[in-house]
C-alpha cells in the first residue's frame, strides 16, 4: 500500500516569471486570498505525501519561509534556493529531501511538482502516488483536444498528429529515489561532457527516458491543473477556484 511508502514532495518555484509580466514573480501573486505558491502547498498539505521541500530563487528563502509558510504548512521541511537551470534547481531540492534533519530515512518515492501548478489537487497528487505501487515512474496527463499539426522551418503545415496518441503532459512527477539519482547522476555527466546535454529535456520524466532507458507511466490528470504562466492563466485560475468554492 502507497501509505507504506516515504514519500517526499519537490515543489519547483524558483523561476522568474518573464512572461507574466510586472515585476512579482508569478508564484508570489495573489490568488483566491492566497499565493500562487500557498495555493499549491495547501493541496500537498492534504495529500499522502509525508515532506515537502520548496525550491524558490536564490535569496528568497526568507521571503517564502516567513511570508508564505510561516507556520501555515507542516509538511514544508525545507525552503532552498535553486540553481541556474530548472534541473539545477530540481538537484538542489532532491537533495534536500535527502537530507532533511528531521527524518529519519531516505524517501521511497520523490514527487517533482511545478509551483505554480496552482489548482493541483490532494485527489490528483494521490493517485499519481497510487500509481507508484505499479510503475516506476508515473507523471499526469490528459488528452489532447485540439487538432495538432506539424510545420516545417517555413510554417508550413505537413503531418496531422493522432489525437489518440497524444497527451498533455503535467505534474506532479513521481520516480523511485534511487532511479531518480541514477538519473541525475548520468545527466551531470553527459552535462560535463556536452553543455547541450539537456536540450530537448523539458521535464524529469524526460531526463529518466533518456538516461536510464526506462518507461514512465501516464496516468490521469486534470483539465484544471494548469501552469500558470500568463495574465490569461491567472484568470483562468480565479474561475476555477470560484467554480470549486
Amino acid at each position: 500500500m502507497i501509505k507504506d511508502k516515504k514519500i517526499a514532495a519537490v515543489i519547483v518555484a524558483a523561476g522568474k516569471g518573464l512572461r507574466m509580466g510586472g515585476e512579482t514573480p508569478k508564484q508570489y501573486l495573489e490568488l483566491a486570498g492566497s499565493t500562487v505558491l500557498g495555493k499549491t502547498l495547501e493541496a500537498f498539505e492534504k495529500s499522502c505525501a509525508d515532506s515537502v521541500v520548496i525550491v524558490c530563487p536564490a535569496s528568497d528563502e526568507g521571503f517564502v519561509s516567513h511570508n508564505i509558510v510561516s507556520g501555515r504548512f507542516k509538511k514544508v521541511k525545507a525552503v532552498v534556493g535553486g540553481g541556474r537551470e530548472r534541473f539545477d534547481s530540481c538537484a538542489e531540492g532532491i537533495y534536500a529531501a535527502l537530507s532533511l534533519p528531521q527524518e529519519t530515512s531516505a524517501p521511497d518515492i520523490i514527487m517533482i511538482h511545478d509551483g505554480v501548478r496552482a489548482l493541483v489537487t490532494p485527489e490528483l497528487i494521490n493517485n499519481v502516488a497510487e500509481s507508484m505501487l505499479e510503475h516506476p515512474a508515473v507523471c499526469p496527463g490528459v488528452p489532447v483536444k485540439d487538432t495538432i499539426r506539424r510545420v516545417n522551418e517555413n510554417e508550413i503545415a505537413e503531418e496531422v498528429c493522432d489525437r489518440r496518441v497524444l497527451r498533455i503532459i503535467q505534474t506532479p512527477q513521481s520516480f523511485r529515489t534511487d532511479m531518480l539519482l541514477e538519473a541525475y547522476r548520468l545527466f551531470d555527466e553527459a552535462r560535463n561532457r556536452d553543455p547541450k546535454a539537456a536540450e530537448g529535456i523539458t521535464d524529469d520524466a524526460m531526463l529518466v527516458e533518456r538516461y536510464l532507458n526506462t518507461h514512465v507511466y501516464v496516468t490521469e490528470g486534470s483539465y484544471e491543473n494548469i501552469k500558470i504562466t500568463t495574465p490569461e492563466d491567472m484568470l483562468l485560475a480565479e474561475a476555477i477556484l470560484a467554480k470549486r468554492r
